[in-house]
């Protein structure tokens, strides 16, 4: 069977569910990227700052992978979360 992406279908409203929510997580990161640092960091924020071994950071498209991964692995706790994104 051949999943079919039309609007009318499960499919296709999940594909424009995920497509609203990526434009929330896109906002929130620019929104964080301009912003002044906090006294108090969120997960974002220390996703953001992170660097590699190389200085590398993460990405915009490992920030917002990194971001849904947190958001609907909520029930697990935030060590494994920050582990699955240093992984």
């Amino acid at each position: 069977l051949v999943p079919l992406n039309l609007p009318f279908l499960a499919l296709g409203k999940a594909m424009k569910a995920r497509d609203e929510l990526l434009k929330i997580i896109e906002n929130e990161i620019e929104k964080k990227r301009t912003s002044p640092p906090s006294a108090t960091k969120c997960s974002l924020e220390i996703m953001m700052n992170y660097k590699d071994e190389d200085g590398n950071t993460l990405s915009f498209q490992n920030l917002k992978d990194q971001c849904l991964v947190q958001l609907f692995a909520g029930h697990d706790t935030s060590a494994a979360s920050f582990a699955s994104a240093l992984w």
